[in-house]
């Protein structure tokens, strides 16, 4: 509401002072982004969905749909922006998964990574881009009415063919937001782990030696941080 201020003299010794109210209707604005994932046939991949939204919703409901003749979907993870909310997900149909976020004490979510969607990927799946859409996406108030307009930006994966390297499984996140995951590796093999927030510089994170073909890690950063790419290098055989 923008509040107008005018001045009129109507006689010389009186000033009458009017105030126009001028009404604006307000406009929500909410952006869904779908991220973009690399891996090799066979392996899993971890894919973010970000929300930038104005006002902040207390619930989401969307599915996400993908190619079940290229990958498989996985219940989906908490990210940072819902660590704090209920969520539950399921598959609605084939190459459909059906995501619900919520509060029941109508806590609104803050912009970020509202999920990780974890994919499997068929080891005979074809090389190239796997596109990922979310689709009936509704996002509700704290009075259950739902925002207005609504974008989507399209993600996906792609599949690389072969892949002799480690592979990243077992995505989890902790009821205090830590991320971890899981390394398919070979047993003795040196692995740097190395991180980016935008695909392009990456730096090392830390460096692991695997006792098994099963290696754990946790980023006890992840809490703080609002988007990171994890991505490991095996440095010696």
């Amino acid at each position: 509401m923008a509040l107008l201020i005018r001045s009129l003299i109507l006689c010389p010794r009186i000033l009458f002072i009017v105030l126009a109210f001028a009404f604006v209707e307000s406009k929500s604005q909410s952006l869904f982004t779908i991220g973009m994932e690399a891996a090799p046939q066979g392996a899993r991949a971890l894919i973010p969905v970000e929300m930038q939204s104005d006002p902040s919703p207390v619930a989401i409901q969307m599915d996400m749909m993908f190619n079940e003749n290229i990958v498989l979907s996985e219940p989906t993870l908490r990210g940072n922006s819902s660590s704090g909310h209920e969520m539950a997900s399921r598959l609605l149909a084939p190459g459909r998964r059906r995501i619900v976020i919520y509060s029941e004490s109508n806590t609104a979510i803050p912009d970020g990574l509202i999920i990780d969607a974890p994919f499997q990927i068929l080891p005979g799946a074809p090389s190239g881009l796997s596109q990922l859409q979310l689709q009936n996406v509704i996002a509700a108030d704290s009075l259950a009415e739902q925002l207005g307009s609504i974008s989507v930006t399209a993600g996906g994966i792609q599949v690389i063919e072969g892949g002799n390297g480690p592979t990243l499984r077992g995505f989890s996140v902790s009821v205090d937001g830590v991320f971890g995951f899981e390394l398919n590796v070979l047993d003795g093999a040196e692995y740097r782990i190395e991180v980016s927030e935008d695909l392009q510089a990456w730096e090392e994170l830390e460096t692991i030696t695997a006792n098994g073909e099963t290696l754990q890690f946790t980023d006890p950063d992840s809490p703080n941080l609002q988007k990171r790419f994890y991505r490991a290098i095996q440095i010696q055989p």
